[in-house]
């Protein structure tokens, strides 16, 4: 009764599959291979962890794509690199899937680690760029072209740290997306980009003056990203709030500090 009520879902709600079952299979720890262009980079502390204290339970099997007669490792690499610390450990238990391409690697490592389970936004973002994802692309795009690069940690340099910031405001509005971005990355001197800074000059382009204005150009790059930052905070004291508004009000007032003819708002 139950199989007949979910085949009945499948074809009423068009259900999809997205691809073919897997195999369980053991094999070699050493013939396991890492696909860097859309893992997240891996981290020493949790390797040694997990191999210091190793569990077959906890390890389960590792989701491995083999392509071209190689086995990549989808989900489970410090589980496979804590292996490899392990003279103890030789195989490991491996669901396999047929895969064609890296890409298609890639959708499912999004998949398996956006389903429950924390990902950050920099790694979110790698993986989305190899599956092709159209705003992925045009994000990744505007770093090249602005050297910059998508932060897991605080401090990075030549970064941003607030995918989430990013991947909204580029699918929102793309000519102030990169407005802003740009000169923020001018102004910043190599420091990481502060969502603060980013989240005022994107509502001044909108609402203001374009960023593209020579005079407020010229302006916001004199005064640099740290008078313009306490500008901003300036202004949530005041109003003992924040928000993309509210910021833009304190860097204006930073920005027009001191000059005879003001810059107004043209919006």
């Amino acid at each position: 009764m139950n199989e007949t009520k979910g085949l009945n879902k499948v074809d009423r709600y068009n259900w999809k599959l997205m691809d073919e079952p897997g195999e369980l299979v053991n094999i070699y720890k050493g013939d396991l291979v890492t696909d860097e262009s859309y893992q997240r980079d891996a981290s020493s502390a949790r390797i040694l962890s997990i191999a210091r204290e190793w569990s077959w339970i906890a390890c389960g099997a590792i989701i491995v794509g083999k392509r071209n007669g190689i086995y990549f490792v989808i989900d489970g690499q410090h589980r496979v690199k804590a292996a490899m610390e392990r003279r103890d450990i030789t195989v490991l238990p491996c669901i396999v899937f047929k895969t064609e391409t890296n890409q298609e690697e890639a959708k499912g490592f999004l998949r398996n680690n956006t389903t429950g389970k924390p990902m950050a936004g920099a790694e979110k973002h790698k993986a989305s760029v190899i599956t092709g994802d159209e705003n992925a692309l045009f994000i990744d795009y505007i770093f090249r072209k602005n050297n910059l690069i998508p932060a897991i940690s605080t401090g990075t340099r030549n970064s941003i740290k607030d995918m989430a910031w990013v991947t909204k405001k580029s699918k929102e509005n793309r000519g102030a997306f990169e407005a802003a971005v740009q000169l923020a990355a001018e102004i910043s001197n190599g420091t990481q980009i502060k969502g603060i800074l980013l989240d005022g000059l994107y509502f001044i382009h909108i609402y203001v003056r374009p960023l593209t204005d020579r005079r407020l150009r010229q302006r916001i790059k004199q005064l640099g990203s740290e008078t313009l930052i306490l500008g901003a905070k300036r202004a949530a004291a005041f109003y003992v709030k924040g928000g993309n508004k509210i910021w833009a009000e304190g860097m204006m007032n930073e920005i027009n500090k001191g000059l005879r003819d003001k810059i107004e708002k043209e919006r």
